[in-house]
């Protein structure tokens, strides 16, 4: 479908998993559609170690800035319909459904053991964050006559990773910044 030169250019999300030292781009997952929302919370270190009790244990009260530790929630939303107008375009996706991009995506947020591998969330230039992935819930909604998804939603639930986390410090802007322009649109 023709872009109308009217029409804004929108940036997609997009989640990096960089082996780091080298600073490689093992895989750039783009986000079909950008989420409608997301749910961030900052958590301060005294809560997570148990407050009172933590305090009564002889654990060290938290409560700076520092120590607070950040969650993202979002959902992300998958269809195969605008692929399945034109099957000649998009034969994997006539015979496997969305099934190979929600693979892609749990291997992206949850690499194979071993190496030293580092995911980045990208949601604009303002907003790039180190993370570790902590859940993904996957529902898919609607099926191909072979039983492939057709439809789905996956909820994601990253924490942030604090300063001094990322190992290096993180890839260079640069890099960054080629691995993003090389993700499909």
């Amino acid at each position: 479908m023709a872009r109308s030169p009217r029409s804004p250019l929108v940036r997609k999300g997009a989640f990096v998993l960089f082996d780091s030292p080298a600073w490689r781009a093992r895989a750039v997952f783009s986000f079909q559609y950008n989420p409608e929302s997301l749910h961030r919370r900052v958590e301060l270190a005294e809560r997570r170690s148990g407050g009172l009790l933590g305090l009564l244990l002889g654990q060290a009260p938290g409560g700076r800035a520092s120590d607070a530790r950040e969650r993202i929630d979002f959902e992300l939303v998958f269809d195969a319909t605008d692929d399945l107008e034109d099957p000649e375009t998009h034969p994997g996706t006539v015979e496997r459904g969305i099934l190979p991009r929600l693979d892609a995506l749990r291997a992206v947020l949850f690499p194979a053991a071993g190496g030293t591998a580092l995911l980045y969330l990208s949601l604009g230039d303002a907003r790039t964050v180190p993370a570790r992935a902590l859940e993904l819930d996957v529902v898919e909604q609607s099926f191909s006559p072979q039983l492939h998804p057709l439809r789905a939603r996956a909820r994601i639930l990253l924490e942030v990773l604090a300063a001094g986390e990322a190992p290096g410090g993180g890839p260079p802007p640069a890099v960054f910044a080629d691995a993003l322009a090389s993700a499909p649109r």
